[in-house]
C-alpha cells in the first residue's frame, strides 16, 4: 500500500489537523506531537477526495507500542489509521494500519525505534460523509521506557504509568502513600470529584484529601477512605453535622426531627448551657446530652427552668395551665417567698406555682390575689348570703387573730380570722364592738 496524498516539506508534513477541542490548521512547519498514553479526538469531513490528519510520535525507548481506534460509527465511518516513516521516500510505505470497518481491527502493535519520528495519520475515504472518532497510543510493551512508569506531563495535564508501564485511566492509583484518580483519558483529577456514589476532594497536587479540609472558607471532613462527610458525623468524640454539599455547619441552629441543635463556631455540637447573641443581648439555651435543645420544663442542677418551643430560656412571669410562675433573671423557677421590685410579695409553692387564695405558711395564714398572686394586706371582705365577713391582713401579710390595734383602734379576730362585732366575753371580760369591729371598751 502506497500513500501519495500528502507532501513532505523537509522532514515535516504539510497537513490539516484536528485534535481534542476543535480543528486547527497546521502550517508546513508544525503539526501535532503526541506522547505515549495520549488520546486524540478527530472529526473529518471529506469534501474532495481523502483528508489526512497527521500527528508525530517520537518513542522514548525501543519497544512494542499499541495504537487503538475508538468511538467510531460502524455504519457510516470509513476509518483508516496508519503509522509510517516519513523519511523513507515521497511515496511513503506504511508500517501498519487499522481499518475497523473492513477488517474489524481496533488496534495494532508496532515495533518502534527510540527517538525516531513517526507519522500517525488518520484518514477517511469518500466525499459525502463525515467521520468522528479517536485514536490513542495507550500501551507500551518493552523495557527501559522512561515514561513506562511514574508521572509524566503534557500540555493538558499530569498522567501516570503503573509499574507495568500501563497508563492509569478511569481508576484510582496509590502513589507515594497518597491516592490519586485518573479520568478515562488518563489525566490526574483535582477538586471535588464524584465516584461510586461518594464525593471526594482531590487537592491541587491531585492527592486525595482525608480528615479536615478548608475549601473556600468552608470546612469539610473526609474519612480515611476519602469519602466526604454529610449529615451527622462523630469525630474524635465530638459530633458535627454537614450539609448535603459537605460544608460543616458552624455557629448556627439546626432543626431536625422536631428538635433544635446548635453548632458552635468550631462546628462542634453544643451540649449543656450555651448563649447565642440576639442583637445587643443574648438568648440562653440548654442542650441535652444528645444535643437537642430543651423545651418546656427542664430540671438542671436541682433547679427548674422553662424553655420556649425554640429552646430559648424564659425569665419573668410565666402563665401556664391556669398557674402563675416566676422565673428569675438566671432562669431558675422561684419557690417560697418572693419580693418583686414593685414591692409586692408572692409565695410560690414547691411546684413553682404562685399561691392564690388562702395559704397557710409556717403555721400562719396569708391571702393571695387569685388573679395576680400578689399577697393581700389590709382589710378583706367576704360577702355571702347578704352577710359581710371581715378579715384583716397585717403589713407582713399574716392574717390577724386575737387582739389587733389598727389605726389606734382595737379589734378582735376569731382564730379563723373573722372580725368580731357585738358583745363578746374574752378572757372573762365582756367587751362591746361596733359593727365596724372597733372595740367600745378596750
Amino acid at each position: 500500500m502506497k500513500i501519495t496524498s500528502y507532501i513532505l516539506a523537509g522532514t515535516t508534513l504539510t497537513v490539516t489537523m484536528a485534535f481534542a477541542g476543535g480543528a486547527v490548521m497546521a502550517d508546513e512547519d508544525h503539526f501535532k506531537d503526541i506522547v505515549f498514553g495520549e488520546s486524540v479526538h478527530i472529526e473529518i469531513t471529506a469534501s474532495e477526495g481523502r483528508v489526512y490528519y497527521t500527528y508525530r510520535f517520537i518513542p522514548k525507548a525501543e519497544g512494542r507500542y499499541t495504537i487503538t481506534v475508538d468511538d467510531y460509527d460502524e455504519d457510516i465511518d470509513d476509518v483508516l489509521v496508519f503509522i509510517s516513516d516519513p523519511q523513507l521516500s515521497e511515496e511513503i510505505d506504511y508500517i501498519d494500519y487499522i481499518l475497523p470497518e473492513e477488517y474489524g481491527s481496533l488496534s495494532m502493535e508496532v515495533n518502534l525505534e527510540k527517538g525516531k519520528a513517526y507519522a500517525i495519520i488518520a484518514t477517511k475515504d469518500g466525499v459525502t460523509t463525515s467521520t468522528d472518532y479517536s485514536f490513542s497510543i495507550n500501551g507500551y510493551k518493552g523495557e527501559g521506557n522512561p515514561l513506562s512508569t511514574g508521572w509524566w506531563q503534557n500540555e493538558n495535564g499530569w498522567l501516570y504509568n503503573d509499574e507495568d508501564g500501563n497508563m492509569v485511566f478511569s481508576d484510582w492509583a496509590k502513589i507515594g502513600g497518597c491516592w490519586y484518580f485518573f479520568d478515562n483519558t488518563g489525566y490526574m483529577q483535582t477538586g471535588f470529584f464524584y465516584y461510586g456514589g461518594n464525593n471526594y476532594y482531590l487537592r491541587n497536587n491531585g492527592a486525595m484529601a482525608t480528615g479536615w479540609m478548608k475549601i473556600e472558607d468552608k470546612w469539610y471532613y473526609f474519612d480515611e477512605h476519602g469519602k466526604m462527610a454529610t449529615g451527622w458525623k462523630k469525630i474524635s468524640g465530638k459530633w458535627y453535622c454537614f450539609e448535603n454539599t459537605g460544608e460543616m455547619k458552624c455557629n448556627e441552629k439546626y432543626y431536625e426531627n422536631y428538635k433544635w441543635y446548635y453548632f458552635n463556631p468550631s462546628g462542634e455540637m453544643v451540649t449543656g448551657w450555651y448563649h447565642v447573641p440576639n442583637g445587643a443581648n443574648f438568648n440562653w439555651f440548654y442542650f441535652n446530652a444528645d444535643g437537642s435543645a430543651a423545651t418546656g420544663w427542664k430540671k438542671v442542677d436541682g433547679a427548674w427552668y422553662y424553655f420556649s418551643n425554640y429552646g430559648i430560656m424564659q425569665t419573668g412571669w410565666l402563665e401556664q395551665d391556669d398557674h402563675l410562675y416566676y422565673l428569675q433573671d438566671s432562669g431558675a423557677m422561684t419557690t417560697g417567698w418572693f419580693h418583686e421590685i414593685n414591692m409586692y410579695w408572692y409565695y410560690f409553692t414547691e411546684d413553682g406555682s404562685a399561691a392564690t387564695g388562702w395559704k397557710q405558711i409556717s403555721g400562719k395564714w396569708y391571702l393571695f390575689n387569685k388573679g395576680s398572686g400578689k399577697m393581700v394586706t389590709g382589710w378583706h371582705y367576704v360577702y355571702e348570703n347578704g352577710k359581710q365577713t371581715s378579715y384583716y391582713l397585717m403589713d407582713s401579710g399574716e392574717m390577724a387573730q386575737g387582739w389587733c390595734k389598727i389605726n389606734n383602734d382595737w379589734y378582735y379576730f376569731e382564730p379563723s380570722g373573722v372580725m368580731v362585732t357585738g358583745t363578746r366575753v374574752i378572757g372573762g371580760k365582756t367587751y362591746e364592738f361596733y359593727d365596724s369591729g372597733v372595740c367600745k371598751n378596750p
